[in-house]
């Protein structure tokens, strides 16, 4: 055990007769303070060998670093795509991720505030929840797809990405984090 110790010794210097009637005697002071300093740790490099390597992992940290809101959005809806995504092409993707109870029970404790609005939208209503996978894979395929002949899309700069795309980015960020973490 280390104890690191302190000591203060000090004399009160009256400037008037009350000050002097109220000390009286009492014009000395000490003041001790003792700490017990605790060892430091040692460093474990055991639970390195513990941690997980899941790609997901590093597909959420690449995808929440990009600096565009649409590589943000694309890198996370991969997460909630690669887990609860069709496993076959006659599911559609949407449908998938409406009926995934895992990612129901996951989203279940969120709640979504609308920063424009105001309002809340609590996920364990699984109306709301169909309504949010919904509108995740069309945002999903606007971001993806690029037609300008048919005006269908969403480009870096677009006036959409404030209203449309921005809004969802909390709720997917939060899923595809719940996801990484149950994963692993």
């Amino acid at each position: 055990m280390r104890i690191l110790y302190g000591l203060v010794k000090g004399e009160f210097v009256p400037e008037t007769a009350a000050e002097i009637e109220k000390l009286g005697e009492k014009k000395y002071f000490a003041r001790v303070q003792l700490v017990e300093v605790l060892p430091v740790p040692e460093f474990d490099g055991s639970i390195l060998g513990k941690l997980s390597s899941s790609p997901l992992i590093e597909q959420y940290n690449v995808a929440d670093r990009a600096q565009s809101q649409i590589d943000r959005f694309l890198g996370l809806f991969k997460i909630l795509e690669d887990c609860y995504g069709p496993k076959n092409s006659h599911f559609k993707l949407a449908d998938a991720l409406k009926t995934s109870q895992e990612l129901f029970t996951l989203a279940s404790n969120l709640r979504i505030r609308d920063k424009n609005t105001g309002v809340v939208t609590d996920l364990s209503d699984k109306k709301s929840y169909d309504e949010l996978m919904v509108k995740l894979v069309k945002m999903r395929h606007e971001c993806a797809h690029l037609s300008r002949s048919k005006n269908f899309g969403i480009t870096h700069g677009d006036f959409r990405i404030k209203s449309w795309l921005e809004p969802l980015l909390p709720a997917l960020r939060a899923l595809a984090f719940l996801t990484v973490d149950r994963q692993d």
